[in-house]
């Protein structure tokens, strides 16, 4: 089965405007200060051998600001979810937005991308990883 493949730190992003902000010298490495929603964040990486991957996300949200919806895309899956309250920028969480298959090895792009409504009011993005999937 293919490996666990993480995203974001040490990989650094592409983004498409001067926010959000990359900070991997804090001791909490993120992206952060994302107050645009037009703004969004990718990955373009190799994948050497198919399967279905659990796409897991490590993020923050301090409190009152959880809510703000965003999608994950990658290949021909786009996976909605919103933003949850962590307790501080500092606290992060890790949780499953679902799982994709990829049929076939190659280069693949994936993205986050805010939505405009609700209002998007930012999290801290620390990781994205693709979990082969057991038995798949």
């Amino acid at each position: 089965p293919p490996t666990a493949l993480s995203l974001c730190w040490p990989r650094k992003p592409t983004w498409s405007a001067p926010r959000p902000k990359w900070k991997p010298t804090t001791a909490f490495p993120n992206i952060g200060h994302w107050q645009n929603p037009q703004d969004s964040v990718r990955w373009t990486f190799a994948l050497d051998r198919p399967g279905e991957f659990d796409v897991v996300l490590t993020a923050s949200c301090t409190t009152g600001l959880a809510g703000s919806e965003f999608t994950v895309t990658l290949a021909d899956a786009k996976l909605p979810a919103k933003t949850v309250e962590t307790g501080a920028w500092n606290k992060f969480a890790e949780r499953s937005l679902g799982h994709v298959t990829l049929d076939k090895a190659g280069k693949f792009t994936l993205t986050v991308q805010p939505s405009a409504k609700p209002t998007w009011k930012s999290m801290g993005l620390r990781s994205i990883v693709l979990r082969p999937v057991a038995g798949k």
